[in-house]
């Protein structure tokens, strides 16, 4: 996401650049300088600066301005956002810290859902108001380790049905779950050597279901 700015020195066509993308901190807007301002003779022949202003890491950017003003107008009280990035996909994982977690969780994390569909939206476009795409987000959000404590309890039935499978030779359905959730049951079972995993059915209600593999 790149911009270019002009100004009569170069340090006004940076501070141009900030108030055009709407940013206040500098540190994460990388500039690149493509003219110097030249004074002229006389007043004559002089050019204003030229710069290249480019957000350094734009989708971590948009989801941390979105969930920052829309937690304030909450007025929920003090939060603090957690946001990692891991592995070559560049999964951005945003953790929120917060005394009242069960408003954003919702029943059965359907607010929290929510919340997570609403900040990909803001990101796609504020892209779009810049003529650029983000490309595939894996943007996963979580309020007070709730969908990982959950994803634990899941990876612990998985395991207990896989057992039952083994025993009974039966295939068994677990309940139905999102797509990250049965993404990561299939690949815990990825190299089972005796249990194979498949979802079924339609969204909202796909599920994984655990059978043998045939020998």
């Amino acid at each position: 996401m790149k911009i270019q700015t002009e100004g009569k020195t170069i340090q006004l066509a940076k501070e141009e650049a900030m108030k055009k993308l709407q940013i206040t901190d500098e540190e994460i807007v990388e500039f690149n300088i493509i003219e110097e301002e030249t004074k002229g003779i006389f007043g004559f022949g002089s050019k204003n600066a030229l710069v290249e202003a480019k957000v350094k890491d734009p989708v971590l950017f948009f989801a941390k301005e979105f969930l920052t003003g829309l937690l304030n107008k909450m007025n929920l009280g003090h939060f603090d956002l957690d946001i990692e990035t891991e592995g070559k996909d560049k999964i951005i994982n945003i953790r929120i810290s917060i005394a009242s977690k069960s408003l954003l969780i919702g029943r059965y994390g359907k607010t929290l859902n929510s919340l997570e569909y609403l900040t990909k939206i803001y990101i796609n476009r504020k892209f779009e108001e810049y003529d650029e795409k983000p490309g595939k987000l894996n943007l996963y959000l979580d309020v007070e380790d709730y969908r990982k404590e959950k994803l634990e309890k899941l990876e612990s039935i998985a395991n207990r049905l896989a057992e039952k499978v083994k025993t009974t030779g039966k295939s068994m359905e677990m309940k139905p779950m999102t797509a990250r959730e049965r993404k990561i049951i299939h690949m815990n079972f990825k190299n089972d050597p005796a249990i194979k995993t498949f979802s079924k059915g339609q969204d909202p209600f796909r599920k994984v279901v655990l059978s043998t593999k045939k020998k």
